[in-house]
């Protein structure tokens, strides 16, 4: 997946992903063109959280800089994750891919929802409560309404909801 380029077009559309990292820059900004590849390298990765980059600068952004007035970014570049709609975490300046990756688990991936297939073959929504490397702690509810964790690979469950939920 690469990095949108966020404008007043697509602003609400972006707005409305389940999980977004929205990179603030401007044209001048040196930090913000050597950031521009770690951000791109992590949304090749992780094609399930959507990542836009908006160009301060550039105009047609007149929806984004309401929700962002200049007083509000400091420093460039200003990366912001979004879940649902609502923001959750932001700094400000380049994080290395490392530390970004590991900033995006941690505020977008931890809590969300995903679909696991049940022993009949119908997918079951579960919710991630941890990630430790590759491997994803899942909550699973038990028929005497205790909770167990089991731990999955990201091969094992579906990010978005399988078409026989949707039926």
């Amino acid at each position: 997946m690469s990095v949108s380029r966020i404008t007043d077009k697509n602003y609400e559309d972006f707005m409305g992903s389940r999980r977004a990292v929205l990179v603030l820059s401007e044209s001048w900004c040196p930090a913000c063109h050597a950031y521009k590849p770690i951000v791109e390298a992590l949304s090749g990765s992780m094609p399930y959280v959507r990542f836009g980059e908006a160009v301060l600068d550039e105009g047609h952004l007149i929806k984004l800089k309401r929700s962002y007035p200049a007083e509000e970014v400091e420093y460039l570049p200003t990366t912001v994750l979004f879940r649902d709609g609502k923001v959750v975490y932001k700094f400000e300046g380049g994080y290395d891919e490392s530390d970004l990756h590991d900033t995006v688990r941690e505020n977008l991936i931890v809590g969300s929802i995903v679909y696991v297939p049940g022993e009949d073959g119908l997918h079951v929504p579960r919710v991630i409560r941890k990630v430790n490397g590759d491997k994803y702690t899942l909550q699973l509810p038990s028929p005497f309404d205790e909770v167990r964790t089991v731990e999955m690979t990201e091969s094992q469950f579906a990010w978005n909801m399988p078409r026989q939920l949707l039926a």
